[in-house]
């Protein structure tokens, strides 16, 4: 059974008669499977994207107890499979971190081995799926810390940045990773793609982590590259560097004309809102001022502000105003919506409205008057202390 699911998944194919067939044999036979069946079950699962939560929830309790029987791989496997498909089981969890700690990770114990101990790939793929399901243990984010910045010279670009990523994506600075990354990082550029490389530079940004040269060196490496760039790899670079404060002339030209082109050949449909404002947001933070790219993601803003999140349009309106842009089209739109939305927005979204609109010199008093009302009740219910 675990087999043939294991060659349909490989396949990538999803025969939903054929794998609902093995999944109801799977249950009759589960005190039977051995630990690796339960493990490849899971991952298969993960693979097809079948969310078969009766089986799932099953093979899960039965590897419980048989976790010390997984292998490295198969507790890799197993809590891949779990943050794949958003599925929290915490005395799983918990069974596969103190694993990690006590078997895994240790590579220099007694007993250690190839079996037991992880690869670079399964250690990585295993940090990932904590920081997915959002489960934070910081004894062994300093062991994954740790074992990373040991590993840096023979990990994959895609393990470094799938780290680098996980350990950003909680909060945790990682010291010895990040550290050692900034030395390794220069010389293994060449070989990083452009999703590790945007990845990278955004795990950075969100701990804000000061790393000038590196910004340099992937700045350098990035710009011949930008041509293959896809929209989302260059809204986060760009935001990584303007979060950063470092603004790299070159790189923000050839990321503006690279998203010029894309929103010139391809569907502007293809474009995230968030790309959009985070492109904008940092253009604004670093001064950096592309007419023609602002024009066209304000036309785009213009036609679909009624639709925008709260953040959205008050980060929009933001970054015409710290760049000094008169945009009167865009102002009205982005008003309206805002006060469509008023009861939506928050006290970050209230003061960068209400300040953008005046470092305009735009009146708009119905607007500014929701903005007021709506910040006496935003301030007295959640910063009453503050004010």
């Amino acid at each position: 059974l675990s087999s043939t699911i294991w060659a349909l998944a490989r396949l990538q194919c999803c025969h939903v008669p054929l794998v609902a067939a093995i999944s109801e044999q799977a249950m009759r036979k589960l005190p039977i499977l051995t630990a690796q069946d339960l493990c490849s079950t899971a991952w298969c699962l993960a693979i097809l994207e079948m969310r078969d939560w009766t089986l799932l929830e099953a093979v899960c309790g039965a590897a419980l107890s048989k976790i010390k029987a997984c292998g490295a791989q198969g507790v890799a496997n197993l809590v891949w499979s779990c943050a794949t498909l958003l599925y929290v089981n915490m005395p799983l969890i918990d069974a596969i971190a103190h694993e990690c700690l006590e078997t895994c990770l240790r590579f220099d114990a007694p007993g250690a081995n190839a079996w037991n101990t992880f690869k670079s790939q399964e250690q990585a793929n295993t940090a990932w799926a904590f920081a997915r399901l959002n489960v934070r243990y910081d004894p062994l984010l300093a062991a994954f810390s740790a074992a990373s910045a040991a590993g840096l010279m023979a990990a994959s670009p895609q393990d470094i940045s799938s780290t680098a990523w996980s350990f950003a994506k909680q909060g945790y600075a990682g010291t010895s990773f990040f550290q050692a990354l900034v030395l390794v990082l220069p010389s293994r550029l060449p070989q990083f793609g452009a999703q590790e490389m945007s990845n990278t530079v955004w795990a950075f940004a969100t701990l804000l982590l000061s790393a000038d040269p590196l910004l340099a060196s992937v700045a350098e490496a990035a710009l011949p590259r930008l041509r293959t760039w896809r929209p989302q790899e260059l809204a986060n670079t760009v935001w990584a560097y303007a979060r950063l404060c470092f603004l790299h002339e070159d790189l923000m030209v050839g990321i503006a004309d690279r998203l010029m082109v894309l929103r010139s050949t391809s569907e502007v449909g293809t474009f995230t809102v968030q790309e959009m404002v985070n492109t904008v947001w940092a253009c604004a933070q670093v001064m950096f001022c592309h007419e023609k790219l602002l024009e066209s993601i304000g036309q785009t803003a213009i036609e679909q502000a009624s639709e925008w999140h709260p953040r959205d349009l008050a980060n929009t309106i933001w970054a015409w105003a710290r760049l000094v842009l008169t945009n009167e089209k865009l102002a009205r739109a982005i008003g309206s919506a805002s006060l469509a939305k008023i009861d939506r927005m928050n006290q970050q979204d209230l003061a960068n409205t209400a300040w953008s609109y005046a470092a305009l010199e735009i009146q708009d008093a119905t607007l500014i008057l929701a903005i007021a009302q709506r910040a006496l009740v935003v301030f007295s219910s959640e910063t009453k202390l503050e004010v």
